[in-house]
């Protein structure tokens, strides 16, 4: 009986010792993990929501016969045309009376800051999506994104914390024949190397082409001419 208990008790212990590994390594991995989770979750938002306004902007385009750039006599205009007729093609919740003239998509994203192009680009309007006729960033050294529309933000989960450019606040530019992502690779302005204290708007494009946050984790070994994530 004394052997027993004996035994009986050395394999509690060896119990007791493995939960407790068993715990640690769980403390230890279940951050990491969860963070994991929710960047796969934003750059899923992220591509969701670009597949759905892209789509949107699309049906706009045809029901209206014409591209952006001829929806009006210069930017402020047709922005305004823009922003007027989208609630129209995507589903949305709420609206928010401000003055940035918020849309609430049905999957929790905010869309706001619908802003007309500026200088130039409120007369010229005619980016394309692949930036085939873009500005000639030689002439210009605002780079290639001179010529868009307009653009918008997107914050993928509404007006919840941390709101941080590139975390949850994404931008895209509005283009006479729908949108893209900022930071575009063609945008010579923004094809940047990564600096993860400084992330912003324009790492959408890498969000979009390169399905991943890399950005936030290994900043130097990203760019559009190097590696795309981490790995």
């Amino acid at each position: 009986m004394a052997g027993q208990a004996s035994r009986l008790g050395f394999t509690l212990a060896e119990v007791l010792i493995t939960l407790c590994i068993i715990g640690v390594v769980a403390a230890i991995t279940m951050p990491s993990l969860v963070a994991s989770h929710l960047e796969k979750s934003r750059v899923g938002l992220v591509l969701s929501t670009y597949s759905k306004l892209s789509e949107a902007v699309r049906r706009m385009m045809v029901d209206e016969g014409s591209e952006i750039q001829f929806w009006g006599n210069d930017s402020k205009e047709r922005v305004g045309k823009f922003k007027e007729l989208l609630p129209k093609y995507i589903e949305i919740i709420a609206k928010e009376r401000n003055k940035d003239n918020s849309f609430f998509m049905k999957n929790g994203v905010k869309i706001y800051s619908i802003t007309a192009g500026t200088q130039g680009a409120v007369s010229k309007c005619n980016l394309k999506s692949n930036y085939s006729n873009a500005h000639d960033p030689v002439d210009d050294p605002r780079g290639s994104y001179f010529g868009a529309c307009g653009s918008l933000l997107i914050d993928i989960n509404s007006d919840k914390k941390p709101n941080q450019e590139g975390i949850d606040i994404f931008g895209f530019n509005i283009v006479s024949d729908g949108i893209t992502p900022m930071g575009h690779p063609s945008e010579s302005v923004y094809n940047m190397v990564f600096d993860s204290s400084k992330v912003n708007k324009f790492v959408t494009a890498w969000v979009v082409y390169n399905k991943n946050m890399d950005y936030l984790h290994c900043p130097k070994k990203l760019g559009w001419d190097k590696a795309s994530s981490c790995k």
